[in-house]
């Protein structure tokens, strides 16, 4: 009865402006967008066991794909045409002794510049650069970086943008053994790739694997620690996440850093994604699986966490957000579940910074045995997706065109793609019966009801709900 009453008044207020309209309601169309599974990549020469697409990188129309376990390992490049078609274009090979063991991991690109590595304990980064005529040349570069014992160093633990080159190297022994580094590199003027300096912990200790897995964007650099532990515990990997920012001259210096706030919380950023203010950073939790945690960073430089990223379906909890990409409102996070397999989530974010999830992506070609997710990137709406385990461990990559995902509109609570005077009834159920609203609208966030963006959906938000359907 209440609800009815609520939707009479707030249809009067409109009445003026939603006359002849709500007799053509329909059902909502619901939050899912369809992305288009537009290409599969594989190697023109791959075999089982290669692994690839266990490292990529692509920009506009190119992409670089590695396959470590292709005989010494291999980096295939990729063109997308004028037809949209996705062809393999040929390999990158450093100079002048052939390809080194496991050469294809981990891979970043960024413009013309790719940088490629050679995995193991001691990796090696190969840095490639394509000229005026389309060709690429490798440039001069003598970079190795240490990973722990008995690990590979992780896709994503390199960037480059410029002239800069930022390497993690978590097996670093300058603090403690094992305790990490992340080495800075500039290009000089003869075009010679070095050793500029070397970023460390501030609080950095024996194990802890700083550099394991960085993220940058413009000049903020997020770097994780995952087996950092807290002061004085000798058991639990609890993790943490430090924020270097680069000032007018170049240096880097430590801002912050971003630590669990319970002791139930373990590897925070063993995963993360930086886009400008926003980073996201997987985490672990005893007992009840996986999330992705969402820092944001205000215009006074300060970083707190917003809110906490969960898949709808919960048998998706287990390693939730192994896979983190990021590019503007739109987030891909990949997750294992023990029932239904591999699967990537795809998340938008609204103008008042409410993520919703959109999609589940699972690739035409995936198994109960698959591994797909264990890759991910996105730029614009192309997102790239690798299933390391199909065919036999061969690996394929997945291309989609996200096109049909644009973030929903707060206000659209009915989630019919417009804020309109058709969203009435959802606005009052889901500001007065926040439960009800979750039953009547499964695929809704209620958070599309805060239209002031103070955070909580309720009756301080109809003025703003009524500018929004109206266009004021």
């Amino acid at each position: 009865m209440k609800n009815t009453q609520w939707s009479s008044r707030i249809g009067g207020w409109l009445a003026y402006g939603a006359v002849g309209i709500m007799a053509s309601v329909v059902a909502p169309a619901g939050a899912d967008c369809a992305p288009v599974e537009v290409a599969k990549l594989t190697a023109s020469d791959g075999g089982m066991f290669d692994i690839f697409g266990l490292a990529f990188g692509f920009e506009g129309d190119t992409a670089v794909i590695g396959s470590m376990l292709n005989d010494q390992g291999a980096a295939y490049r990729f063109e997308r045409n004028g037809n949209g078609v996705w062809m393999e274009e040929g390999t990158l090979e450093p100079r002048p002794c052939g390809l080194p063991p496991y050469f294809g991991h981990p891979i970043v690109m960024e413009g013309n510049m790719v940088v490629v590595g050679a995995g193991g304990e001691n990796c090696k980064l190969y840095v490639f650069e394509r000229a005026a005529d389309g060709s690429w040349e490798e440039q001069d570069a003598s970079v190795a970086v240490r990973t722990p014992e008995n690990t590979w160093a992780m896709p994503g633990s390199v960037a480059i943008a410029g002239d800069t080159l930022l390497a993690g190297s978590p097996g670093d022994d300058e603090l403690e053994d094992d305790a990490g580094a992340v080495y800075v590199c500039k290009r000089n003027e003869d075009g010679r790739w070095l050793i500029e300096t070397r970023l460390l912990a501030s609080d950095g200790d024996q194990g802890d694997a700083f550099g394991t897995t960085l993220s940058l964007s413009g000049d903020t650099l997020a770097v994780s620690a995952p087996r950092r532990r807290v002061d004085g515990e000798e058991t639990g990997l609890y993790g943490g996440i430090y924020i270097f920012t680069r000032s007018a001259a170049g240096t880097w210096d430590e801002h912050t850093k971003l630590t669990p706030t319970d002791t139930e919380i373990y590897k925070l950023g063993e995963v993360i994604g930086l886009d400008g203010d926003t980073l996201l950073a997987r985490v672990e939790h005893q007992f009840v699986g996986d999330s992705v945690y969402v820092f944001e960073r205000d215009s006074l430089g300060n970083w707190t966490q917003r809110t906490e990223l969960l898949p709808s379906d919960a048998s998706y909890r287990y390693e939730f957000g192994r896979t983190i990409s990021i590019d503007g409102d739109t987030a891909l996070i990949g997750a294992t579940s023990h029932t239904e397999g591999c699967a990537v989530f795809v998340f938008t974010r609204n103008e008042v910074g409410t993520w919703t999830e959109r999609a589940k992506l699972v690739g035409s070609g995936v198994t109960s045995e698959s591994d797909f997710g264990q890759n991910t990137a996105l730029r614009g709406t192309v997102a790239m997706i690798a299933d390391l385990a199909e065919n036999m461990f061969t690996g394929t990559v997945y291309v989609y065109d996200l096109s049909a995902c644009e973030p929903l509109h707060v206000g659209d609570c009915n989630c019919d793609g417009a804020a309109d005077a058709y969203d009435i009834d959802a606005f009052v159920t889901a500001i007065l019966f926040p439960a009800d609203y979750a039953d009547t609208y499964p695929e809704c966030d209620v958070m599309l009801a805060d239209c002031n963006g103070d955070g909580v959906p309720d009756v301080f938000d109809i003025d703003a709900f009524v500018d929004v359907i109206l266009g004021g």
